[in-house]
């Protein structure tokens, strides 16, 4: 059975607008389900590997290679489900705060710049501006690090509600 290109549209429109909405209403469990998600999908290529591949395969060196592979995919399967649920916020802040420190760092450095520039008579206003900005931003990480990655989450699914509605819009305009 042939789904059209307007039903695709249709389906791919209300999708994306609840995976959105999820995104919105629950960013942090969003987080941890995808993590799961894609941990569970490389348990189950690993097991594929071990159990439906390597059984064709005859060479011994392929074989060793696939048992290693399927594995290791097994392994970081296993650690992809259950890591989230042990530390993922902590990830995360850990990662916004290294963030923040090489924002600061880049600042310093930047102000070296800018005192070279000067003594060359160089125009240094934009190199100013960025050198303040990134000692914001990395001030902001330093305040807020969890609220840095609930929003970003909530800004994708913003931008993913609005792709569904242009599936909508389109479905609307072209299929229906």
């Amino acid at each position: 059975m042939q789904v059209s290109r307007d039903k695709w549209f249709l389906f791919g429109g209300i999708l994306m607008i609840l995976l959105g909405l999820v995104m919105l209403i629950s960013p942090a469990r969003f987080i941890e389900v995808f993590w799961i998600l894609i941990g569970i999908a490389v348990i189950l290529e690993g097991f594929i590997t071990l159990f439906s591949v390597l059984p064709e395969i005859e060479s011994p060196e392929v074989r060793k290679t696939l048992k290693i592979r399927g594995i290791l995919a097994v392994a970081v399967g296993l650690v992809s489900v259950f890591l989230p649920l042990f530390v993922a916020g902590a990830a995360w802040a850990i990662m916004l705060y290294i963030l923040g420190i090489e924002m600061l760092i880049s600042a310093g450095l930047e102000f070296l710049v800018i005192r070279d520039m000067k003594a060359m008579d160089l125009p240094v206003r934009e190199y100013v501006i960025e050198a303040v900005l990134l000692i914001a931003l990395a001030l902001v990480l330093f305040l807020f690090p969890f609220q840095i990655g609930t929003l970003f989450v909530r800004l994708v699914g913003v931008l993913i509600i609005l792709g569904g509605g242009v599936g909508l819009y389109r479905w609307k305009t072209y299929g229906a």
